[in-house]
């Protein structure tokens, strides 16, 4: 098996050239797509468990991709916590609350008042996708934490600021989220990039985070999962998180949930394997040097639709 890797993406998929994309959804979608590819590695031996896990490094270190089962020990620094998978075509977890700033005068919202409660967990996006609403509140918030503070969003829904010193660097707002009952937080370091570039004096950085017109929904990508390590569990369903050891977090004094048993990964090495060749593993993972590890459900949602979702025969569009 051949893994591409994307640099850069041009309108839609017409750019590629590849054989085509494996998909990871938790379900196939219609009759006639195919069959799903942890399914069918399953059905043939090749893994002990419909699980695949991924440990995203950020854009300069290596990251990786494992296919039937997860490793704790090398990814995570705490214990995986399992939320239910609650998306019936992608993956999914219920939001019980949103706080953008810190606890006492930052704002928190009500994932009940959500039109859609839930938030799309998807490796294959690079930012935090918000609702329209939302992102302007956190625009708001992010001009109101210093005078002379500087944004502006450009065509393309980003959001880049001029930071004058540190000190206005450290005004800037973190952003959490609260998933069955447990905080999971987005540190400054993740939402804000320095691109090391200067305009008249003061430094660049962009806001990891944008929106679609008219889309109500919340999107965790890269910036998020950045800083945890996630499990996908197709056989029970469910998505599990932990603190990665390469993230910009640290674990918190609380008790932790015990680890619920898993396969031992005999390989993290570089794995290239053609379709005539033979897996000895019955675990198998593979080694992703690219900053994204799959194409993002943002990107087919800007380039695909007409900002809504409908499903004829089975195919969203």
């Amino acid at each position: 098996m051949n893994l591409l890797s994307v640099y850069w993406q041009g309108y839609g998929l017409r750019a590629l050239a590849s054989d085509g994309l494996m998909g990871l959804s938790p379900v196939k979608i219609g009759d006639e797509r195919p069959d799903l590819f942890i399914d069918l590695a399953y059905e043939q031996g090749v893994l002990d468990e419909k699980v695949f896990s991924v440990s995203f490094q950020g854009d300069l270190d290596d990251s990786y991709i494992t296919f039937g089962g997860y490793d704790v020990d090398e990814f995570a620094a705490e214990p995986i916590t399992w939320h239910e998978n609650v998306g019936e075509f992608f993956w999914a977890v219920n939001l019980d609350e949103v706080r953008m700033g810190d606890k006492e005068t930052g704002k928190k919202y009500d994932a009940k008042n959500f039109s859609s409660p839930s938030a799309v967990i998807d490796s294959g996006s690079s930012y935090l996708l918000l609702p329209e609403s939302h992102f302007w509140d956190f625009y708001d918030m992010i001009l109101a934490s210093s005078e002379d503070l500087y944004c502006e969003v450009d065509y393309w829904n980003t959001m880049y600021c001029l930071i004058d010193n540190e000190e206005q660097y450290n005004r800037l707002p973190n952003l959490s989220f609260t998933i069955d009952g447990k905080e999971y937080s987005v540190p400054r370091e993740s939402l804000y990039t320095d691109l090391e570039e200067t305009w008249l004096g003061s430094k660049l950085i962009a806001v990891e985070m944008t929106y679609i017109e008219n889309w109500d929904e919340w999107l965790f990508g890269l910036t998020f999962l950045e800083n945890y390590y996630a499990v996908y569990d197709m056989e029970e369903q469910r998505i599990g998180f932990a603190i990665s050891k390469s993230g910009n977090l640290t674990p918190s004094a609380e008790v932790q949930p015990e680890i619920i048993s898993m396969k031992e990964v005999v390989s993290t090495s570089t794995t290239t394997v053609s379709s005539s060749e033979t897996w000895n593993s019955n675990n198998v993972s593979l080694y992703v040097a690219a900053p994204v590890l799959a194409l993002g459900y943002v990107m087919y949602k800007k380039c695909f639709s007409n900002k809504q979702t409908e499903v004829n025969d089975g195919y969203i569009s």
